[in-house]
């Protein structure tokens, strides 16, 4: 992925980013519209507390806040000790993030 305008490449920016909040970095291609994302993996403990800190200081602006804070619940989950206990309630908050999210709110733009 590059710049339009000067064609220069993101990939040392996100690689930065990426090392900077102690996460993993991936290239996706969407497979309709063959477009290249980054996406970022926060696999361990460390990372996830990392990435929490950074996006409850700076918050999303667009329905990606409601993506990350149902992913916050999950990780909240997985912190307990009968894990199989919420996997039903996992699954279920798993289902209504990115694409598959049908319930909207933007309480959180009350804020800015």
């Amino acid at each position: 992925m590059s710049d339009p305008r000067t064609g220069l490449s993101y990939h040392k920016l996100f690689c930065s980013i990426a090392d900077a909040l102690k996460v993993n970095i991936c290239t996706i291609t969407e497979k309709r519209s063959g477009r290249l994302y980054y996406a970022i993996k926060a696999t361990s403990r460390k990372s996830k507390d990392i990435l929490r800190s950074y996006f409850d200081s700076y918050p999303l602006l667009t329905s990606k806040f409601l993506d990350y804070k149902s992913w916050c619940n999950v990780d909240n989950l997985l912190k307990k000790k009968n894990l199989p206990k919420y996997l039903q309630q996992i699954q279920f908050l798993k289902q209504g993030m990115n694409n598959s999210r049908r319930s909207f709110t933007w309480n959180h733009l009350r804020h800015i």
